[in-house]
């Protein structure tokens, strides 16, 4: 079996939808706690983006 190989372009969407549906998942966990969750909301996300930047080897784009 083979496995297939994604291209740049592919990888990076790929990575967008995640990023995305992980930001609607954190929305609705703040949206059910409140307001006092968004400085830790905000600090998360952060933290999130820099750590899929890493992971991807690539830096900003």
């Amino acid at each position: 079996m083979e496995i297939p190989t994604l291209s740049e372009e592919e990888k990076w969407e790929m990575m967008r939808e995640i990023f995305v549906l992980n930001k609607q998942a954190d929305i609705g966990f703040i949206m059910q706690t409140g307001t006092e969750k968004m400085s830790e909301y905000s600090e998360m996300t952060s933290q999130q983006y820099a750590n899929m930047l890493q992971v991807a080897g690539t830096g900003q784009r």
